[in-house]
């Protein structure tokens, strides 16, 4: 085999080695991300490639031409894309195209089963049910039911249906010194579904909480704040992340509610009509209305307290 592929834990991470010989890399997120992004990938665009997979394999194997290799390499490429686990398919049908060629595509179709790939969709499809099954029922901290081993006994013994319970397979590991100096469990592996297999047993393990983020509704993992209620995902604007705009929202709610800011807004109306009445000028009352923002935000802030910005706010009646 001239590609490496391995997964393992470290320091709270999913770490992947992942490349043909020579190019291996070395990429790492927190632990239950890529499961996380596998129950939320679009099942239909993973679908229309494996087709045209299906397709340009099935010309490749009728025609035995090596330049008919480029748009299935081009197809894994974009498969890739759309999610990490697909390293290992990219990888492995490589392999298995140079052993094609060298062969000149003679007696190679037990070699390339286009079976392999028009099942991803389906078993991908039913996996993300599983796992959105067993992230309510089990992993939600908002869900009330015991401890994650008792929500997670409950579910495996009471389901009325075995298909929504997420299907444990024997994985191949290995215990091995990594690049980090540390001995880990590293996983061989055989199949795209063992890596989510790997990581969900991990979060299980270590009875990781989740709660749906109140911004964009996904779930995402407690680490120190329990409380949390927005995850750190970029959302709609690349600049801000949910907790961003969720902090930007309760500090709205939190103005609207403010009895410092009703009490602005009744003074801040009842002096902009002196204007009309010959009471003050526009330029006086613009100087008091940039004072009056101010000291509002402060009070809003607490840096000030409400009782001082209302007595200033009766100054110069």
């Amino acid at each position: 085999m001239n590609y490496t592929f391995q997964v393992y834990i470290a320091d709270g991470q999913e770490h992947f080695l992942h490349g043909p010989s020579g190019h291996v890399q070395h990429t790492q997120y927190p632990l239950s991300q890529t499961v996380l992004e596998w129950v939320e990938l679009n099942v239909k665009q993973i679908r229309d490639i494996t087709e045209r997979l299906q397709t340009d394999l099935h010309n490749l194997l009728t025609e035995r031409t090596e330049r008919l290799e480029e748009p299935i390499v081009e197809g894994l490429a974009l498969l890739n894309s759309y999610h990490p686990y697909f390293a290992y398919v990219r990888l492995e049908w490589a392999e298995r195209l140079k052993q094609a060629r060298q062969q000149s595509c003679k007696d190679v179709e037990k070699l390339l089963p286009a079976e392999e790939l028009e099942q991803i969709p389906a078993i991908l499809e039913m996996t993300q049910q599983q796992l959105r099954t067993l992230w309510h029922e089990v992993l939600d901290v908002d869900v009330s039911g015991g401890s994650i081993q008792d929500k997670l006994r409950k579910l495996y013994t009471e389901s009325s249906s075995n298909s929504l319970c997420f299907a444990f397979q024997p994985l191949q590991l290995r215990y091995a010194l990594i690049e980090e100096g540390i001995f880990t469990e590293v996983l061989e592996v055989r199949n795209i579904f063992n890596i989510s297999d790997f990581f969900v047993r991990e979060c299980l393990r270590r009875e990781l909480r989740f709660r749906i983020c109140k911004n964009c509704g996904r779930y995402f993992a407690l680490s120190r704040n329990k409380n949390a209620e927005y995850c750190e995902r970029p959302f709609a604007i690349p600049a801000k992340t949910c907790k961003e705009i969720g902090a930007l929202n309760q500090w709205e709610r939190k103005k609207s509610d403010s009895p410092a800011l009703k009490a602005y807004t009744r003074e801040y109306k009842r002096r902009f009509a002196w204007i009309r009445y010959g009471r003050t000028t526009e330029e006086a009352f613009y100087h008091w209305a940039e004072l009056a923002k101010l000291n509002r935000d402060a009070c809003l802030r607490g840096e000030i307290t409400l009782e001082a910005f209302l007595a200033w706010l009766k100054l110069d009646t």
